[in-house]
């Protein structure tokens, strides 16, 4: 019903309105991000030396950005999830996932054997971390799943989030990784605009999808399914949830 929605009002949106159809920076699709512009960071030593694969993702009412990073033996898969409101101001997120489900998202830990204790919530300067220790033992790994959302909106009567960050990291095989470990991956956590000064020319989407690029883009960030090495099956999450302030009509 709500994919039927965002499909009519896409349709409505390329309709010429003064000479002027929508802008190719609002159309649907995959795009490819350089590093400057890119949003969602882990800061760790061990990813010092490299640069994360991304891949963004955007609608008139959303965008998503996939973060891979690999190196050292370690490594971490990031998605982070914000409304565009330069398009429509009355945009919230259904975020439906916590510390308790987030590690299903990712093809890696879905499907692999994980000894999980119970997760715990943590204040950084980017937002309240719920997180959870993992422990794969057929891969000789402790990783630490992470979930976070802030900015919700006072004006939505269910309070949704404006922003989400959620993933994973995993160290090293072999090495531990005990609560302060687990904490300092947490405090490396941010997001360009919000933690960490964005130097990019605009923090709205400035480059048009890409088509003739978009297979490509699309298997990087949903991976090969569950047991797999890398990406979530679900991405683009449906996310985007407009709602009406007061009764209002949320287009107007």
């Amino acid at each position: 019903m709500f994919a039927r929605f965002k499909t009519l009002v896409a349709a409505a949106l390329v309709l010429v309105v003064g000479g002027c159809a929508i802008p190719p920076t609002n159309m649907e699709g995959y795009r490819t991000v350089d590093e400057v512009a890119g949003l969602p960071l882990l800061r760790l030593a061990l990813f010092a030396d490299t640069k994360p694969q991304r891949v963004q993702y955007a609608d008139i009412m959303i965008r998503e950005e996939y973060a891979r990073y690999d190196a050292h033996g370690a490594r971490a898969e990031l998605f982070y999830v914000n409304p565009r409101h330069e398009n429509q101001e009355y945009v919230a997120l259904n975020h439906r996932y916590d510390s308790s489900n987030v590690a299903t998202l990712f093809n890696y830990l879905n499907g692999r054997k994980v000894i999980s204790p119970k997760g715990t919530g943590v204040e950084t300067d980017l937002a309240d971390v719920w997180y959870r220790i993992l422990t794969l033992p057929d891969d000789d790994k402790q990783c630490v799943v992470f979930n976070a959302e802030w900015d919700l909106h006072g004006e939505d009567a269910l309070l949704r989030p404006d922003k989400v960050l959620f993933g994973y990291y995993c160290a090293p095989a072999g090495a531990a990784l005990d609560k302060a470990a687990a904490l300092e991956v947490i405090d490396a956590l941010g997001v360009r605009g919000n933690n960490v000064r964005f130097t990019g020319d605009s923090l709205a989407i400035g480059a048009p999808a890409q088509p003739a690029v978009e297979k490509k883009l699309m298997a990087l960030a949903r991976g090969d399914g569950a047991g797999g090495a890398w990406g979530a099956a679900e991405f683009p999450f449906d996310m985007a949830a407009p709602y009406a302030p007061s009764g209002a009509d949320p287009w107007d």
